[in-house]
Formats: structure tokens, sequence, C-alpha cells
């Protein structure tokens, strides 16, 4: 996955309106690399429970990714020194209040949502949010008119998703959501490739639509550590772009295609995450266009 700066992340992040996905459903969730999460009687914070105790964990890769021992290292340290906790207490997260900074509790973030049945990282490298960048990348059909997106299959849990990118460091979002999208439509025959890659650029270049900036209900998401996304949506109207460019599964997936926006096609219906959700919102932003199709979909 592509890197961006959190900085830059954070300043266009907070132009976009917060609105809050409407799920938190990870303390049911399960990942192929994860333990059994222990039990959440009561999700919300508000609500005390002295039984409460969440399973550690943090992945292997995640420890071998320490930034201050390995060069290019995208995680935080295991140990959390006075040092770390002060620059921990600095971050900043759109789960609540955009660019709010993070509620630190026992010198460690806290997810701002609820419980989740585990603590320690996990997969996610950073305490507090992990922030990524999602390109959604629509079509009509060109034998059908039904409304498609772009759509990879995750090689961890096996489930479709709009592509992603997480962030690191000297990278604006519009360059990794560009980079994404391009990363799983890069199977072009070479006379069409550099017409192709000109309306590919040409559509980024235009602006999309941010459609969702905030904290996603993802099965990786611990106590201390979270993952939040920017998800902009880009339409293609070009019917060269639309019909010529066949999609290719990019590193971190097994499989790409054009998906039917439409509940009665299960891999849809049962997109990663807040994907779904984030779909709909983007159908909604624009009714006039997406209406046909937004009667397809439950809200």
């Amino acid at each position: 996955m592509e890197r961006i700066s959190s900085s830059l992340f954070r300043s266009f992040s907070l132009r976009t309106k917060r609105e809050s996905i409407t799920t938190h459903t990870v303390h049911l969730s399960s990942h192929p690399s994860y333990p059994p999460r222990s039990e959440v009687k009561k999700v919300s914070w508000a609500e005390e429970d002295p039984t409460y105790k969440p399973v550690v964990f943090t992945h292997k890769v995640v420890l071998e990714n320490d930034r201050t021992r390995k060069e290019n290292g995208w995680a935080d340290p295991a140990e959390v020194t006075p040092e770390l906790s002060r620059e921990l207490s600095e971050r900043t997260s759109n789960a609540i209040v955009p660019g709010a900074k993070v509620i630190m509790v026992n010198g460690l973030p806290r997810n701002p949502i609820g419980r989740t049945g585990m603590t320690g990282r996990g997969l996610l490298g950073k305490y507090g949010p992990n922030n990524a960048a999602d390109p959604l990348v629509t079509r009509l059909d060109p034998d059908t008119g039904n409304l498609q997106m772009v759509a990879i299959q995750r090689a961890d849990t096996k489930q479709w998703a709009i592509p992603g990118g997480m962030v690191d460091a000297n990278e604006k979002v519009s360059a990794t959501l560009r980079r994404e999208f391009t990363e799983e439509a890069r199977n072009v025959s070479d006379e069409d490739q550099k017409e192709i890659t000109e309306k590919i650029e040409d559509l980024f270049n235009a602006g999309g639509v941010t459609v969702f900036t905030g904290y996603v209900d993802d099965p990786r998401n611990t106590d201390i550590s979270w993952m939040e996304t920017v998800c902009v949506h880009f339409h293609i109207s070009d019917d060269l772009l639309a019909t010529s460019m066949r999609l290719q599964a990019g590193d971190d997936a097994t499989k790409a295609r054009w998906l039917d926006i439409n509940d009665d096609e299960e891999d849809f219906r049962k997109l990663y995450a807040s994907h779904r959700e984030m779909v709909i919102r983007a159908l909604k932003k624009n009714t006039a266009m997406f209406g046909k199709t937004l009667r397809k979909v439950r809200d």
C-alpha cells in the first residue's frame, strides 16, 4: 500500500464535513491473522465494565518494522517511553471532531468509538489512528448500463474492497489516490497505454468528491490502534476509459474487477469494513445521477 504524509492528510481531511460511520462491529469480527477477541459486554467507554479483559496482541510483522530500529520501518516502537507518550498525545483523529487530539488513557491513545475486545496494535503500525486514502472509482457498465466500482479482493480476509493506501511521509493524498487506482488499472495493451494513462491523469486532475473522512469499522482495530480514512469518489464518464481499461490486482490484493453496485450482488453486500457505507454516501452525494442505483441498495 502507498503511504501519505500525516500533516497533508490532516489538512486535506479538515476541509471536509465529518460524517461518522454508523457501525462498530469490530468486537464481533474476526481476522485470519488475529487470535479470538475477548467478550465485550459494554462497547461504550462511558459504561464501566470491571470484568473487561481485552486480549493483548501485536503481530510480529509490526514489531519487526519498528521505525527506530529498521530503516524505512513503518511502525511505532513497542516500548512506550515518556517521550513517545508525549508524541502520541499530540496525534489527531477525525473520528469524533475533525483534527481533535486523541484521548489518552494510561499513556496510550484510546479507541474513540468503544471497546474492541483486544489491546495491542494487531497488524496496525501506529498507536492511535492509522490513516489511509481510498479512491472509489465508478463507471457505467458498457454492456448493461449498471453502475460499477473498481474493487479488489483483499489477500487477508478475501473480502472485496475499495483499493486504498496507508499513510507515510512526503506524499499527498491526491497522489496516493491516483497511485492506488493506477496499480489496479495497469493491465492495458501497449497500443492503448499512453492514451489510457493520460485519461487516468485527467480523471484525477479534475478532482473527485470527498464522501467520507473519519473512523473505519475495520477488523484490524484494537482498543489503542484503529483505522481512519479519506474516501474520494471519481466517476468515469469517458467512454474509452470506461470500456478499454482492464483491471489487475496490485501487490496487496489477489484479484481486481468491476463490481456491480447492487445488494443483489453478494460481494458488494459484504464489502470489507465500512466500504459499502462509503459507496452509499457517494450515491447520495449525487442522487440526480445515481438515484436509480441507490434504489438497489439498502441503507
